[in-house]
C-alpha cells in the first residue's frame, strides 16, 4: 500500500473512530501510575466534553462492559487476563478503544500480552531498532507522520502531527490489523513503519494503537505550543472533542525578503529537511532566499533515498543550480549515538555513499564536502562518570579520524571535512584530567579534532555578540593553530518553546535586524583572525521566518514569594524539567522557607526524595541530587548559578556566569554556607547566601530579587539530571522577567 493509500485509509479510520461529542470517555490508568497526567488529560477533556472520568484498570476489570464509552488508554502493559478480556469484550460488542502504545514501564511484553494486542488491536511489537539510523527509537523532534507524498514539512507546522519526545515504538499491523500511518524522519520516506494500526470488528468495533503520542501534552492547553497543538490535534482525530485552533505562532508567515548586510562575511546555513531542494517548486524558493540572504555554503542534511531514481536526479540538478548561483553544498548527517562502535559503520557508510556520488557524477553536481553533526555531549550515560566520559570521547575522536581516512583514500579533491561542535569543548583544553589518549597522543578532544579536519562551525549560540565572541574566541585561536578555519554559528528557533532550553541562546525573539546588528559586531571581532570561517546560521526552516522586529512573547507572569512563608512544591505544575520522569512527591518534592539580614538572604528546603544520589561534586554537581539558585546581580547585569549538594565536601558550586575565571567562581561558591543532613524520606539544606551574590551591599525590608530556586533529581548516578521542581516552573533561566521575585517581608 503507498503513502497515500494510507492516508486516505487513516482519514476513513478517524472518521470512523471520532464518536459525536455527546459520547463519555474513559481514560483507563494501571493501578500502579500516578494520576497526574491522567487527570490533566481529563480537565482538558472537559472542557469540551463533559462524560470524562478516569477510571483505574481494576475497577474497569470488575465493572460491566459498555460499548457507548470510548476507551483511552494511558499506555500499554502487562494488563492481567482479566482486563484483556474486557477489553476484548468492549470491541466485540461495537465500542471504541483508542491507546498510546508506550509501555508503562521497562518490561518486556509477555507472549500473553502479545497475542492480547495482535487480537484486540492488530498489533505486533517490533521494538525500537527498525531504522539503525534513528538510534532506540526516540524520536526526539524529527519524527512525523507524513500527511500527503508532495507535502513539504519542517519544523514550523507539520499540517498532522509531529512527535517531539518520547519513544517511537514500531509496530507491524496483524490479525486484520491495518497500517493507517507511518513514522517518517523529516529527512527520510517511509522506511521506519508502521505508526498507527487500526481495526475493524464485524460487530462495528473499533481499536486503534498509536505508537506513541503523548495526549497528555495537549492538557497544557497552549495552542501556541506544537507539540501540545499537535496532541490536541490527534485527539481530535480519535476521541469526541473538537479540532483545536491552530497555533498563531506557528502560522507566521514568511520573511524571505533580501538582506544587504552592513558587513560583508561568508555566511552558511544549515538545512535539515533535503525535501527542499528535492522538490523543484521548493528548491528555486530555496536558492533565491539563500542568495538573497548573501548564504555562500549551505550544509544540507542526507539520507538514503537521495541517491535513489528521481531523487538522485532532482539532487544533481539542485547542486548544480546552487553552483551557478555561488553556493557551494555540503551534505551533513549526524546522531549522538553515532560513536557507538555498533553505530559507526553506518555513519561511515553515510559518507562513504556521498563519496560514491561525488566520483559518478560531473564536477558542477557534486557535494563540496561533508559534516558531521555527532553530539555524544546529549547522551546522558556520557555524564555518568569522569570514565564514561573519557570512553566516549574516545569513540567520539575515533570515529572522525575514520572519516578522515574514508575521505583521504577517496582521491576527491577539494572535498573538505567538517563538524558541528559544542562550545564546551574549549573548556577542556586546559583540564588534563578531561584529556584523553588516542593514537598515541594525550589531548582535549578540540585538539584532536583540529588535527584532522578542515573546519569546526561551532555551535556558539547566544543572542548577544559578547557571549557569541565569548564562546567561540578559544575555539578561533586553536584554529590558527592547526590552520584550519572556524564559523562562528548562531541560533534562530526558538528553543524555548520547542526543547525547554533559555530563548536567550537564540535571535528568535529579538529579530532579524537586531541579529545583523549583533553580527556585525561578531565580524568587527573576528575579522583579522586568518582562521575566521564566517557566520554559520542554524537554520533554513527558522531564519526564513524570522521578523524584522522584536516578538511579543506574551511571558508568563512571575510567582510572587515572600520572606516568612512556607512554599511546598510537589505537584506536576511545578515540574519545571523532566516531567515524563517525575513520578509524584515521594519521588522529588520541597518545602522552601525563605528569610534575611542585611548581609544575607537565607533559604531552608526541606527535600521529599526516594533515592538519594550524592555521587558528583564540582563543575559535576548537576549530575547529583542538590538545590540550584539563579539570581540576578543589580550592578553587574550577571546571572549566577549557584549550585548546592549533599557530599561532605566540594558541595558548592557556582556554573555561571562563564566570563569569570573558575578561581572567581570558586571564591564566590566559598562565601556560601550550607548545612546539609539526610533524613527518612530525603534530605533537607540550609543556605546562607551573601547579598554581594545580587549585587547588593546590604539587604533591606520591601527588597524584590528576581530570584529562582529550584531542586534537581537523580536517582541513577549513569542517567544524571531526572527531573526539576521550580518556584518559577515555566522560567527561562537566562531571561529574569520569568524568574520569582522574592520579597524581603519578615526577617
Amino acid at each position: 500500500m503507498n503513502i497515500r493509500a494510507l492516508l486516505i485509509t487513516a482519514i476513513t479510520a478517524a472518521s470512523l473512530i471520532a464518536p459525536c461529542v455527546a459520547q463519555s470517555v474513559r481514560i483507563l490508568l494501571p493501578d500502579a501510575m500516578p494520576r497526574d497526567n491522567a487527570d490533566k488529560l481529563a480537565l482538558f477533556l472537559k472542557k469540551q466534553n463533559p462524560a470524562i472520568e478516569v477510571v483505574p484498570l481494576s475497577t474497569f476489570a470488575a465493572a460491566p462492559v459498555d460499548p457507548a464509552a470510548v476507551l483511552v488508554g494511558m499506555g500499554i502493559g502487562n494488563f492481567t487476563p482479566q482486563v484483556w478480556q474486557k477489553l476484548a469484550e468492549h470491541v466485540k460488542r461495537g465500542g471504541t478503544l483508542v491507546f498510546q502504545g508506550k509501555k508503562e514501564n521497562r518490561e518486556p511484553l509477555t507472549p500473553e500480552t502479545q497475542k492480547a494486542l495482535a487480537t484486540i488491536f492488530g498489533v505486533e511489537y517490533l521494538g525500537y531498532d527498525a531504522d539503525p539510523l534513528l538510534g532506540k527509537g526516540l524520536i526526539q523532534k524529527y519524527m512525523f507522520i507524513k500527511p500527503s507524498p508532495g507535502e513539504i514539512w519542517g519544523a514550523e507546522f507539520p499540517p498532522l502531527f509531529a512527535a517531539y519526545t518520547g519513544e517511537a515504538f514500531l509496530l507491524k499491523p496483524v490479525d486484520g490489523g491495518e497500517n493507517v500511518a507511518v513514522w517518517v524522519r523529516r529527512d527520510r520516506a517511509t522506511e521506519d513503519g508502521p505508526a498507527i494500526i487500526f481495526k475493524r470488528f464485524p460487530g462495528g468495533g473499533k481499536a486503534v494503537l498509536v505508537g506513541y503520542y503523548p495526549w497528555d501534552l495537549a492538557a497544557k492547553g497552549d495552542r501556541s505550543n506544537l507539540p501540545s497543538f499537535h496532541a490536541g490535534i490527534m485527539l481530535g482525530k480519535f476521541l469526541p472533542v473538537k479540532q483545536p485552533a491552530a497555533p498563531k505562532r506557528y502560522q507566521e508567515p514568511l520573511n524571505i525578503r533580501p538582506v544587504t548586510p552592513a558587513f560583508s562575511t561568508p555566511r552558511s546555513m544549515w538545512m535539515w529537511n533535503i525535501d527542499y531542494a528535492l522538490n523543484p517548486a521548493e528548491r528555486k524558493k530555496l536558492l533565491d532566499f539563500t542568495t538573497g540572504r548573501h548564504i555562500s555554503t549551505l550544509y544540507v542534511c542526507i539520507s538514503k533515498r537521495a541517491f535513489i531514481g528521481e531523487n538522485r536526479d532532482q539532487l544533481r540538478t539542485f547542486i548544480r543550480e546552487a553552483n551557478r548561483a555561488g553556493v557551494k553544498v555540503e551534505a551533513l548527517d549526524g546522531w549522538k549515538e553515532a560513536i557507538l562502535p555498533e553505530q559507526q559503520p553506518n555513519f561511515l557508510e553515510s559518507l562513504q555513499r556521498v563519496i560514491d556520488y561525488n566520483l559518478s557524477v560531473a564536477p558542477d553536481e557534486r557535494f563540496s564536502g561533508f559534516q558531521s553533526d555527532v553530539e555524544p555531549v546529549t547522551m546522558k550515560e556520557y555524564h555518568a562518570s569522569p570514565e564514561a566520559k573519557r570512553r566516549f570521547d574516545r569513540l567520539y575522536v575515533e570515529l572522525h579520524a575514520k572519516c578522515a581516512e574514508l575521505i583521504r583514500k577517496s582521491g576527491l579533491h577539494n572535498f573538505v571535512f567538517g563538524m558541528a561542535i559544542n562550545e564546551s569543548l574549549d573548556r577542556e583544553i586546559d583540564r588534563p584530567d578531561r584529556h584523553v589518549e588516542w593514537n598515541g597522543k594525550t589531548c582535549s578532544v578540540l585538539e584532536h579534532l583540529a588535527g584532522f579536519t578542515d573546519y569546526f562551525a561551532l555551535m556558539s549560540y547566544h543572542d548577544t555578540a559578547p557571549k557569541i565572541i565569548r564562546a567561540a574566541d578559544d575555539e578561533v585561536n586553536l584554529a590558527a593553530k592547526y590552520k584550519i578555519k572556524a564559523w562562528v554559528g548562531v541560533e534562530t528557533l526558538d528553543v524555548m518553546q520547542l526543547f525547554g532550553g533559555s530563548r536567550s541562546l537564540s535571535f528568535y525573539e529579538e529579530g532579524l535586524n537586531y541579529m545583523e546588528r549583533e553580527l556585525e559586531k561578531v565580524y568587527c571581532h573576528f575579522k583579522d583572525k586568518p582562521s575566521y570561517g564566517g557566520i554559520a546560521i542554524h537554520h533554513y526552516e527558522s531564519y526564513r521566518r524570522m521578523t524584522d522586529g522584536p516578538r511579543n512573547m506574551d511571558l508568563p507572569a512571575p510567582p510572587a514569594l515572600a520572606t516568612g512563608k512556607l512554599y511546598r512544591l510537589d505537584s506536576a505544575g511545578d515540574v519545571a524539567y523532566g516531567g515524563k520522569n517525575w513520578n509524584g512527591k515521594d519521588d522529588l518534592g520541597v518545602t522552601f522557607r525563605f528569610g534575611w539580614a542585611p548581609d544575607y538572604l537565607t533559604v531552608e528546603a526541606v527535600v521529599t526524595d526516594d533515592k538519594i544520589v550524592s555521587a558528583f561534586t564540582g563543575e559535576d554537581l548537576w549530575k547529583s541530587d542538590h538545590l540550584e539558585f539563579w539570581f540576578h546581580q543589580a550592578d553587574t547585569g550577571r546571572l549566577i548559578q549557584l549550585g548546592v549538594g549533599l557530599s561532605g565536601s566540594n558541595n558548592v558550586h557556582v556554573w555561571h556566569p562563564q566570563e569569570l575565571t573558575a578561581e572567581q567562581r570558586a571564591a564566590l561558591a566559598k562565601t556560601v554556607k550550607t548545612e546539609t543532613k539526610t533524613v527518612p524520606g530525603g534530605y533537607e539544606v540550609k543556605c546562607r547566601i551573601p547579598a554581594a551574590f545580587f549585587g547588593l551591599k546590604k539587604f533591606s525590608r520591601g527588597d524584590k530579587l528576581p530570584f529562582l530556586a529550584e531542586v534537581g533529581d537523580t536517582d541513577d548516578a549513569s542517567y544524571a539530571a531526572k527531573a526539576m521542581i521550580s518556584t518559577a516552573p515555566a522560567r527561562d533561566r537566562e531571561d529574569i522577567r520569568t524568574y520569582a521575585v522574592l520579597e524581603l517581608t519578615d526577617k
